[in-house]
């Protein structure tokens, strides 16, 4: 049975999946389609995230977000790239495997089908306490919610097999850029 694979966008910490260290539940983002497997992977400011997929992930459809986090201030924060993953180059309806849901994105790539399996899909923002509006509208540093522990790129996907992430090391909770599968697809 083939099988598409999402890898990690970006070498990094994870800091939570189904659940965060403090044991709440992870949000699952509704803009991003809903689905599950939450999972959010610390990286530095201005990190580019791509979509990586083996060879049998043959083309995207991207869909651009804009409410991926409601108590943050507008800006590349709440924004986020929906990405519905194709087995043929086409994109048909035949052809969709899943999606895979990206938050915390600046410069989203563009709304558009997109051949391969090998996407730039933005970069990560900078620290959302870094910046005095969001401090003050996020209360930084009184333990208020804010969608930000740090700058990190949110995933979820929808319409996969649930697998969590497969860590090359389980001694240490990294991903590794192309390395680490995250969300896989059986057809």
């Amino acid at each position: 049975m083939p099988t598409a694979k999402v890898y990690s966008p970006v070498s990094g910490l994870v800091l939570g999946e189904a659940r965060y260290p403090n044991g709440q539940p992870h949000t699952i983002i509704n803009d991003l389609g809903g689905g599950c497997c939450p999972i959010d992977i610390a990286s530095a400011a201005g990190t580019p995230i791509y979509l990586i997929g083996n060879g049998r992930v043959k083309s995207i459809r991207t869909s651009r977000r804009t409410r991926c986090c409601r108590n943050a201030p507008d800006g590349w924060w709440t924004h986020g790239v929906l990405v519905r993953v194709y087995r043929d180059e086409a994109g048909t309806e035949a052809g969709y495997l899943g999606s895979v849901g990206y938050a915390h994105i600046a410069n989203p790539l563009p709304d558009g089908h997109y051949r391969g399996n090998y996407h730039l899909l933005g970069h990560l923002p900078p620290d959302m306490c870094a910046d005095p509006v969001g401090q003050r509208q996020c209360r930084c540093g009184t333990g208020a919610w804010c969608c930000s522990n740090g700058v990190h790129i949110h995933m979820q996907a929808k319409d996969n097999e649930v697998i969590g992430v497969t860590y090359l090391d389980r001694t240490d909770k990294h991903t590794y850029r192309g390395k680490s599968t995250l969300f896989k697809w059986h057809y």
